[in-house]
């Protein structure tokens, strides 16, 4: 159904001429059978003189209006580095660092169910090798809020054409992109600098029954990551190499 733009008045409403909306409001009101949204507008009025004047636009909120993304697909299938259209202006700046409705434009499903933040204030924290096994379907969705990251992703899904390979990905300060990582990958993620904080969206919650890791310096893994850990959990540091026969 598509959706209407209208000039509200104490007179009348009449459908919008082009003009340059400034901003969104969304507005919830009581007598109205769905929200809509309030915009500040810029057009000529009948009298020729340039004015503001408010339009609503009606129609499902989560529909009115999603940043452009790009997808980018990786070497690991089903992995996808997601960058979003990011606004700047006096005030600093804006941009999505999720939206379902984009992703299901590329083909891409994921409902979150959990959202989880790690912060860490130390350089060269290492978090890593973790993954939850079925029948959990975790999916993530990282996103680097603060800091800078180097995060490595690693197939373990028997049935997958790219099973134990890895792939490596940087995100350098200010890089506003975000990670689509399948269910059956197992993340691990070393902090570059002091104050990364990293927002994880789930799409299953947390089920400790089902949750696993193995070690960072696998061997049979080879990552190289671009610096010697410095903080590294005992837990972390307990776990043993993968096996894929356990897989």
């Amino acid at each position: 159904m598509g959706l209407g733009l209208e000039w509200v008045s104490s007179e009348r409403r009449v459908p919008y001429p082009p003009a340059r909306i400034t901003a969104f409001t969304t507005v919830h009101n009581p007598y109205d059978r769905q929200p809509y949204r309030m915009a500040g507008l810029w057009s000529w009025c009948d009298d020729g003189m340039s004015c503001g004047s408010p339009i609503r636009q009606y129609g499902p909120i989560e529909s009115l209006h999603c940043t452009p993304v790009r997808v980018e697909a990786t070497s690991l299938s089903g992995t996808y580095r997601i960058r979003p259209e990011v606004h700047e202006d006096d005030r600093g700046e804006f941009w999505r660092s999720f939206c379902r409705q984009e992703l299901a434009e590329h083909g891409l499903e994921f409902n979150v169910s959990q959202s989880n933040v790690s912060v860490n204030p130390r350089q060269y924290t290492l978090r890593g090798f973790h993954y939850q096994q079925r029948p959990s379907t975790e999916q993530k969705f990282l996103t680097v809020m603060a800091g800078a990251l180097h995060i490595v992703i690693v197939d373990i899904r028997r049935d997958s054409s790219t099973f134990l390979a890895h792939e490596s990905f940087h995100f350098d300060v200010g890089d506003r992109s975000s990670l689509l990582v399948p269910e059956g990958c197992a993340t691990g993620f070393l902090t570059l600098v002091d104050g990364t904080t990293v927002q994880y969206q789930m799409s299953d919650h947390y089920q400790q029954e089902y949750y696993a890791g193995f070690r960072y310096d696998d061997p049979h893994i080879g990552v190289e990551w671009p610096a010697e850990p410095a903080i590294v959990s005992d837990r972390d540091r307990g776990f043993a190499n993968l096996d894929p026969s356990a897989l």
